[in-house]
Parts: structure tokens; C-alpha cells; sequence
């Protein structure tokens, strides 16, 4: 018991401390299509900001696969995802510029309590 309960706590801080960086820090994924999109979580949804070679890329459509719901970038490659749910969740979105094909992205929005 001895030697199980330092390997519990170890366990937890290590998976506790990811969760809580993932939570606050946007997360730049690199895209198949040379895209690359960074999602900011939010407790009411996330910013999403898309450049190509460091550029913002304006005009880029960007799905939330479980609501449906289309949003395009601003000339800054910006937009905000709304997400209405009051729990800790995924959100789940393709993200695609004119005439290219969809790629998708994850992020986890924190609860709001």
C-alpha cells in the first residue's frame, strides 16, 4: 500500500497538469493542406485562428461538426466557435478553404461552474 499510493499521486498530477495546460493554451495543429489552425478554448466556445506560412487566412470556412453551425474567418483568420453547453466537451471542427477539402480539428471547451 505503501508503494502504490506515491505512484497514485504521481499518476494523477502528471494527467491533471496536461488536462489544465491543454485547458488554457491554444493548440496549433499543422494541417495536411499546409494549414495551420490554433484553437483557443473559452468557457462559452473557442477562438479559432487559421494562417498558411504564417499568414492570417481570410474567408476560411470552419464547421462545428455536431451543431451544424458555419462560421468564416476575418481578414485576421479569426473567428469564435460559440458553444452553448454548460459542461466540459469536445468540440469538433472541419476546417476548409474555398475549393479544398475539409480537415479536422478537436479541442476540449472547459465548463462553465
Amino acid at each position: 500500500m505503501k508503494k502504490v499510493l506515491p505512484v497514485l499521486l504521481v499518476s494523477f498530477l502528471a494527467m491533471s497538469g496536461s488536462a489544465f495546460a491543454d485547458k488554457n493554451e491554444g493548440k496549433t495543429e499543422m494541417m495536411e493542406n499546409g494549414l495551420e489552425v490554433n484553437v483557443t478554448p473559452r468557457m462559452d466556445g473557442a477562438w479559432v485562428l487559421v494562417e498558411k506560412e504564417g499568414v492570417p487566412q481570410a474567408n476560411v470556412t470552419v464547421v462545428d461538426t455536431k451543431g451544424d453551425n458555419r462560421y468564416m474567418t476575418n481578414d485576421k483568420g479569426r473567428v469564435f466557435v460559440y458553444s452553448s453547453k454548460p459542461y466540459s466537451h469536445t468540440l469538433n471542427l472541419k476546417v476548409s478553404e474555398i475549393g479544398g477539402e475539409p480537415v479536422e480539428v478537436k479541442s476540449l471547451i472547459p465548463s462553465d461552474k
